[in-house]
Formats: structure tokens, C-alpha cells, sequence
């Protein structure tokens, strides 16, 4: 962490992308909860969760599909924006796009923030690599019902499977079990 905390210190360029367009935050989703860490105190954090690589993917992407929870968690605790937290299914980008960078780094969505017991016991985990947003991972009627009234996160919004929230709700349901006639 020392080498982490010297080279985020002397001033190296946090927005350098290597040729997949990935960036220091791509990487920390693979590593450990220690380098995750120190670089959520750099002041580039927000804007590189936003960051798509050549494939769509966000950094909160590769968390989802390396199905690495704990790193969701911490950025969860630390506070994210809803537009930062909605994971979309990744879309190969185009080069011919033009992108607005004012646009692609300022974020006006609501701040979000959870705390960790609401986190740890309120979420079902398993489903991250299917991407979406919270409203895709709540398994409590209560936070479930906050997050709806907070207006914030889209309900429609669909993970990879295609589901909305109310249909990933629904399949975590226990099924309806019947007397043999």
C-alpha cells in the first residue's frame, strides 16, 4: 500500500487508460480490499467509476462479473451516485461515438450512501454479475421500499438477464408449495 499511497503522491495521472481503456479503478476491482482502499482516497474516484472501458464496462462491471461484492460494498459505504451505482449491461463502444467529456464527468444524479450492516444483510450478493442497480440486489422489504421512494434508481432499468427489478424480486421468492391431490 506504501507504493500505492507514494505513487498517488507524486502526482501521477490517474486518468491515463491502457489500450483496453481501462484505468487504475478497472484494476482495483481485481485487486485487493487494501488497494481499493487507498485509492478511493484519490480525488479521481467518482469520475473513474463512470469510466467505460472498449467494452462498455465500467469498473463497477468488472467488480459485478469477477463477482467481488466486497469491493461494492466499500464503494457503497464510501457513497456513490445512483447514476454511479446503476450498472448497465456493458455495449461495446464505438470509436466513431463523440462523447461530451463535460457531460461524461459531471454526474447530477443523487448521492447515495448505505451502512454496513444494511449492506451485508440486506443485499443478496450473488446476483451482482447479473449488473443492474440496488433495487436488482434488495432482498428487504424495508430497504426495498426506501430505495423505491427515494426516486433514484430507475425501476424499469433491466441486468443482463433482461429482468427488472420487480421480476429479480419475484424469482428470489419462495415457491408456492401444494398438497398432492
Amino acid at each position: 500500500m506504501y507504493i500505492v499511497g507514494l505513487m498517488l503522491k507524486s502526482g501521477m495521472d490517474v486518468f491515463i487508460v491502457d489500450s483496453k481503456h481501462w484505468t487504475v479503478m478497472h484494476f482495483a476491482m481485481l485487486a485487493s480490499p487494501q488497494v481499493l482502499s487507498k485509492l478511493l482516497e484519490m480525488s479521481a474516484f467518482y469520475q473513474q467509476l463512470r469510466h467505460k472501458d472498449m467494452y462498455g464496462m465500467t469498473p463497477l462491471h468488472v467488480a459485478c462479473l469477477a463477482q467481488n461484492p466486497r469491493h461494492i460494498r466499500r464503494i457503497m459505504i464510501q457513497g456513490v451516485t445512483a447514476r454511479q451505482l446503476t450498472i448497465k449491461a456493458p455495449k461495446p463502444s464505438s470509436s466513431s461515438t463523440q462523447i461530451n467529456l463535460l457531460d461524461w464527468y459531471q454526474d447530477y444524479s443523487p448521492y447515495v450512501s448505505f451502512d454496513t450492516d444494511q449492506i451485508d444483510q440486506d443485499f443478496d450478493w450473488s446476483t451482482i454479475k447479473l449488473c443492474g442497480n440496488p433495487l436488482h440486489w434488495c432482498q428487504c422489504w424495508s430497504t426495498l421500499n426506501r430505495l423505491i421512494d427515494l426516486r433514484v434508481f430507475d425501476v424499469n432499468e433491466r441486468d443482463r438477464n433482461g429482468d427488472t427489478p420487480l421480476m429479480a424480486f419475484v424469482k428470489r421468492l419462495p415457491p408456492i408449495r401444494t398438497k398432492p391431490i
